[in-house]
């Protein structure tokens, strides 16, 4: 069995105890892939807002608004040179 001496000899396991913890905290803190914690964060969620489309497609068309369905709008972008000033 092994030896561990800074557990083994202190007579006062509170104080053993707190001695291990802050080593097994220093440890983590400098070389945390070996001694780190690991937190895992699992999230499936699906959002399905098929229905809230539908109801809004519902609002558009009860006051005559054309809905756009698997169009693509072109759009053309002018850009002002920024070299001349006006004023």
């Amino acid at each position: 069995m092994y030896n561990v001496e800074i557990a083994d000899n202190e007579p006062d396991p509170q104080r053993a105890k707190v001695r291990v913890d802050i080593r097994k905290w220093v440890a983590s803190r400098l070389n945390r892939n070996k001694y780190g914690e690991r937190l895992e964060v699992n999230h499936a969620h699906v959002l399905d807002i098929t229905p809230v489309l539908e109801e809004a497609e519902k609002r558009l068309k009860s006051i005559d608004v054309e809905v756009l369905k698997n169009k693509v709008l072109n759009a053309s972008i002018e850009a002002e040179d920024s070299d001349t000033e006006t004023m």
